[in-house]
């Protein structure tokens, strides 16, 4: 008998129209053609004869359950079979649920079908006759209902204030919008996002960008660049350490003639002197962002990162927009000079790494082979400072 269909059974799987939104979207259309119907687990043939008086249980608890008994829910469908023992009668083999309202009662969701309601019709009352609202609403029912919910008239006021404000130009914080705190634009930057998408007017909407604030005409928090002048006299900048707006960075006038990436804050601090020099911290998978820096074109620039996999598309990426890029300190030669200090690249780049030259590709090619090791990592803080001091020396640049 438990592997027959029960009532509870009937509602767990009306539940799952529920939540896809079958339902909601039926309450948001008005639409009175709702139909759930469900085959039953019924009795086999070979369980007539010897099941009886299972059976006859399982069909009044059906029968106790259905819209006949309660006045409301799913109906049976009955087919005539022949019983053994006590002659023709009816089994059930399917229930259906004919409209919404059998269907809300069953789920106890009149409540929630009220704040859909109530919700839906404010938003499509504010903007009548936008048709692309109401396909979202449509599409979306829970995002109107557990997004927006009981903050609905928050998300209108911001709405209606950025309808009536294009091109502000102001970071989120400074956006003076009645009853509503800047903290809340910033939590539901997804939702409002959609929302903006479709209403508000074309003119007021950056449709190539994808940030938040970029496509909706506001400041956002800049890139930064953080750097050191290796120039010790250098007399225009006097700080050690300093990080500015990538923006700034990129429209800076200099005279540098030779420009390092690093990937270790330590290495980064302690960086040899150099005349004309810089050394730039922490670009990482960030690099594409100094795409904005042209000047790098014109300078001599080396990347030093660590030997494992995506430290070589790491370099890989930067020499996609800094094509005269060289690597530095990450030769095969110095990998194997350190084998004792490898550690284990936790998930290696397994795809092909293009704009390398051939030893670097060669290297990166054994690194994903496993050719050499299993996953095989050189950090560059376990490589020795002298070395960077041998390879500066190669490299024939102009200590102070």
């Amino acid at each position: 008998m438990e592997s027959w269909t029960h009532s509870i059974d009937i509602i767990n799987r009306l539940k799952k129209k529920w939540d896809n939104g079958d339902i909601l979207r039926s309450v948001l259309e008005e639409d009175d053609t709702f139909y759930f119907k469900m085959k039953l687990r019924a009795p086999l043939t070979s369980e007539l004869s010897v099941r009886i008086d299972e059976i006859i249980e399982w069909i009044q608890h059906l029968k106790n359950n259905d819209k006949v008994a309660k006045g409301y829910g799913y109906t049976l469908i009955e087919k005539e079979v022949k019983f053994r023992s006590i002659g023709r009668n009816s089994i059930p083999t399917h229930a259906v649920v004919e409209n919404v309202e059998d269907a809300l009662k069953l789920l106890k969701k009149f409540s929630d079908v009220r704040k859909f309601r109530s919700i839906s019709n404010v938003f499509l009352n504010t903007w009548e006759g936008n048709e692309r609202l109401f396909e979202w609403i449509r599409k979306y029912p829970f995002k109107l209902m557990d997004k927006i919910g009981d903050e609905s008239d928050k998300f209108i006021t911001v709405i209606r204030w950025f309808e009536e404000h294009s091109n502000h130009n102001m970071y989120i914080r400074q956006l003076d919008i009645p009853k509503v705190d800047t903290k809340f634009i910033e939590k539901n930057k997804s939702i409002l996002g959609e929302l903006f998408d479709i209403i508000l007017p074309e003119e007021n909407i950056d449709i190539d960008k994808k940030n938040f604030e970029d496509r909706f005409y506001l400041k956002k928090k800049p890139n930064m660049v953080r750097f050191r002048l290796l120039d010790s006299n250098d007399s225009n900048y006097k700080f050690s350490d300093m990080s500015v707006p990538l923006e700034e960075f990129a429209n800076w006038n200099n005279d540098i003639s030779t420009v390092f990436f690093t990937e270790n804050e330590i290495n980064f601090l302690s960086f040899p002197n150099i005349k004309n020099s810089l050394v730039i911290f922490g670009v990482g998978y960030k690099a594409n962002i100094l795409k904005e820096v042209k000047w790098l074109n014109n300078k001599i620039v080396y990347y030093w990162g660590d030997i494992d996999t995506h430290g070589f598309n790491i370099l890989s990426m930067v020499r996609g927009f800094i094509p005269n890029v060289k690597s530095l300190l990450m030769t095969e030669d110095i990998l194997m000079s350190y084998k004792h200090l490898w550690v284990r690249e936790d998930k290696k780049y397994m795809s092909f790494i293009k704009n390398l030259t051939k030893e670097e590709s060669d290297l990166v090619i054994k690194l994903q082979n496993d050719d050499l090791g299993i996953n095989v990592r050189l950090e560059q803080e376990r490589v020795g400072f002298h070395k960077v001091s041998d390879s500066l020396k190669i490299l024939d640049v102009r200590y102070e």
